[in-house]
């Protein structure tokens, strides 16, 4: 899976879990995994997760060197 933006200032403020998969460069079932979290700033709408680049961001800056 190949990035296609630079920047999470690239994306919109609200993400879906394909634009997390490509942010991060993971596979689909990973972004999900990652949804699933309960320390994750997702939210579940209807069939579809969507997440707070700002939430992201935070959840990045505290998660950082964690994700294996």
């Amino acid at each position: 899976m190949k990035n296609n933006r630079g920047n999470l200032e690239d994306y919109p403020d609200i993400l879906e879990a394909k634009d997390l998969a490509e942010y991060l460069n993971i596979g689909p079932r990973k972004a999900l995994d990652l949804c699933h979290e309960k320390d994750f700033p997702a939210k579940r709408i209807g069939k579809c997760y969507k997440i707070s680049k700002a939430g992201l961001q935070r959840w990045l800056d505290k998660n950082v060197g964690k994700l294996g």
